[in-house]
């Protein structure tokens, strides 16, 4: 399903009903439709710091630190899933992964990634990984702060990646598994040394009819 956008510029929604969750972590606290999947949260206080929420690996190779949706959403009841990170910045262009999904086992949904040995980015559906001809984290892309979407289309399986307003990378996989998903956003540190990202918003929104 090709997005459609009006005169002005602005997406046309994919169904009647709008729901959405956002937070700015402006308090340093979790709020209760997120959890940490792994790693360590801090937060940098308002009062001296821009406010944001930060991800911390372990230092042993391997380590991931993620932040996740605490629920699931089942992908056969809506008509588009966007999850949005805005301000993601990442402590260094060093040998990390850094991953944003929508997803589940059982090669459900799918997923953005980009490992610190790969030239470009790959969309990860139904167990299958392609490249887009897109950079997530070198070149001085991983220490840039960015805002960054992810939409996935159940009806169609399509799933699109946004920076800013723009659509910057496609993947239609035919044998997208639906299911339940969650939404996260996740590093992996690839040495023994820690790691982190930090963002200043996360964004749920659901579409459906």
């Amino acid at each position: 399903m090709p997005l459609a956008f009006d005169a002005t510029g602005k997406m046309i929604p994919p169904g009647k009903v709008i729901r959405t969750l956002e937070e700015p972590f402006m308090q340093g606290s979790m709020p209760s439709w997120l959890t940490v999947g792994s790693g360590t949260a801090s937060y940098g206080a308002q009062a001296s710091t821009r406010g944001y929420l930060q991800m911390t690996t372990g230092a042993v190779s391997g380590n991931a630190a993620a932040i996740k949706t605490s629920f699931n959403i089942n992908l056969a009841d809506q008509k588009a899933i966007l999850w949005e990170v805005q301000g993601l910045v990442l402590d260094s262009a060093g040998p990390v992964q850094l991953a944003m999904g929508i997803s589940a086992s059982g090669s459900v949904g799918g997923f953005l990634k980009q490992d610190s040995a790969d030239t470009t980015a790959f969309i990860a559906m139904a167990g299958s990984s392609a490249g887009v001809p897109y950079n997530l984290r070198t070149s001085g892309e991983a220490t840039r702060r960015r805002n960054l979407g992810l939409m996935l289309i159940p009806a169609t399986k399509e799933m699109y990646v946004f920076e800013d307003d723009q659509v910057m990378a496609y993947r239609k996989h035919t044998a997208l598994n639906l299911g339940a998903v969650g939404c996260d956003l996740s590093v992996t540190t690839r040495e023994a040394a820690a790691h982190n990202f930090q963002v200043s918003k996360l964004k749920l929104t659901l579409f459906h009819d």
